[in-house]
């Protein structure tokens, strides 16, 4: 008797823990539908703009310019600074401008700490080369969104690779 007992206490209970996840992921949809952006997006102008900026970085490499800003980028691509922030902002995800270069200075220094042949290559030398300030600047980056330091992921590497 006892046992039919917690058996049916056992079914209640995955039963009210069902409603009430069924209940948190509602809400949970609710919220995302709130936080939805503008369906409408970016313009065919704004689109164009931002290919463009993302062709520049990926082409010409243009991150690795310590002394890339607002205004040359701007200036490059015929338009003014404020709207361009606009259209990296809306095609990016909310990204500003820093952490959008960030993004692919940051990408590439993944590659070359995963590549064999910059095995030796100097993490200082690299963030130079990147287009980082400083190499804290470019350990502090690196480790916020990988969550090692560039030198504990060669590391890693290394060993992995061995």
């Amino acid at each position: 008797m006892l046992w039919m007992g917690i058996r049916v206490l056992r079914r209640r209970n995955a039963l009210y823990e069902s409603i009430v996840r069924q209940q948190i992921e509602s809400v949970e949809r609710e919220k995302v539908v709130e936080n939805l952006p503008d369906i409408s997006g970016p313009s065919e102008k704004s689109r164009r703009i931002y290919e463009e900026v993302c062709r520049l970085m990926e082409e010409e490499r243009i991150y690795a310019d310590p002394q890339i800003s607002r205004e040359s980028l701007a200036q490059k691509l015929g338009t003014n600074k404020t709207y361009l922030t606009n259209i990296i902002s809306e095609c990016s995800g909310g990204m500003n401008l820093s952490q959008f270069v960030n993004q692919y200075r940051l990408r590439e220094a993944l590659r070359l700490l995963s590549d064999k042949q910059y095995i030796d290559y100097p993490l200082k030398q690299m963030s130079s080369d990147l287009g980082f300030g400083s190499i804290s600047t470019f350990y502090k980056l690196f480790q916020d969104k990988v969550g090692v330091t560039p030198s504990a992921y060669r590391k890693s590497f290394i060993k992995v690779s061995k």
